[in-house]
This record gives structure tokens, C-alpha cells and sequence, in this order.
């Protein structure tokens, strides 16, 4: 089991191209820059996933924060390819006094809010930018949007696990 003392923390950082070797319009390389900064007071984590052919980049900035009774998680994720952006914000508290949580996410394109949520997760709905509910094929869009934001969580975990256990941790 890890604990964290007072001033304890705990920071990883991982660079890296990965490269298949070929060239011209064959060659693909991925870099990715990753850090995780962890301590009794909570944890960030910044990456970012840039393939070059063809040109894809997926960043993620992410905090947990530990302010009694809450657990505030603040999550960015940016999906850039084919010339738009699209970004999920999102900001969750989950007081564990009252096992209440709030949520409030938003969800842009090139700049342009195109969804958003706010308040309890069990009684709010999306929206669209001009506050009419989601049309069920918006809503498989946004749910294959946010598999794709969990996948990328999935394998920042994968890559970070070893430190974990190298380390004792």
C-alpha cells in the first residue's frame, strides 16, 4: 500500500518518439509527453499523443484535488485532426459528506460550445449550444466522443503502471 506523508510527492515524466522507420508519406511517428505529478493534496496529470501521418494529436490535462468533504476533478481533453479541435472541460466535485456530486462539462468545436451538462449527473441532460436537449444521434456522437477521451485515459494508466510498480508503489 503507498501513502503519502505531509510534503511528500511523487513526479514522473516520460518522453518519447516511437517511429515504424520507413519514409516519405509511409513514415509514422508518434510522440508523446507525458508527466504525472502526485501528493497528499491530490495529483495532475498533463500528455500529449501527436502521430504525424496521418495528423493526429490527442492532449489531456487532468487534477484530482483533495479539499475536505470534497474530491474535485478537473479534466481538458483535446482531440486536433483534419484541421478542427475538438475539447471536452469538464469540472466534477463529489462531496463525501453528503455523497452529493455536480458535474458541469461542456464540449467545443474549433471554440464554439456544441454541449454541455451542469448540476446532479442523475437528474441534468445535455444541451446543445442554444439549450434545446440533444438529438439521440448527438448523443451517440458524444457518447463515441467520450469512449475515445476513456481509451486515451486507459492507455495514459497503461503507459505509467510500470513506474507504479518499479517503484514499489
Amino acid at each position: 500500500m503507498f501513502g503519502c506523508t505531509s510534503g511528500a510527492s511523487v513526479d514522473v515524466d516520460a518522453k518519447c518518439p516511437i517511429t515504424n522507420g520507413l519514409s516519405d508519406g509511409e513514415n509514422k511517428t508518434l510522440s508523446f509527453d507525458e508527466t504525472l505529478s502526485v501528493n497528499a493534496a491530490g495529483a495532475n496529470v498533463h500528455a500529449t499523443f501527436a502521430l504525424n501521418n496521418p495528423a493526429i494529436t490527442l492532449m489531456l490535462n487532468e487534477s484530482v484535488a483533495f479539499e475536505d468533504p470534497n474530491i474535485v476533478i478537473n479534466a481538458d481533453f483535446r482531440l486536433i485532426q483534419n484541421g478542427e479541435t475538438i475539447r471536452a472541460v469538464g469540472h466534477i466535485t463529489l462531496n463525501t459528506a453528503t455523497n452529493a456530486v455536480t458535474v458541469s462539462v461542456t464540449v467545443y468545436v474549433d471554440g464554439h460550445p456544441v454541449a454541455s451538462i451542469s448540476g446532479d449527473p442523475a437528474a441534468a441532460q445535455w444541451v446543445d449550444a442554444g439549450g434545446q436537449p440533444l438529438t439521440a444521434a448527438d448523443l451517440i456522437a458524444l457518447e463515441k466522443l467520450f469512449d475515445a477521451f476513456e481509451n486515451f485515459g486507459n492507455t495514459l494508466s497503461n503507459l505509467i503502471a510500470p513506474v507504479g510498480t518499479f517503484a514499489g508503489l
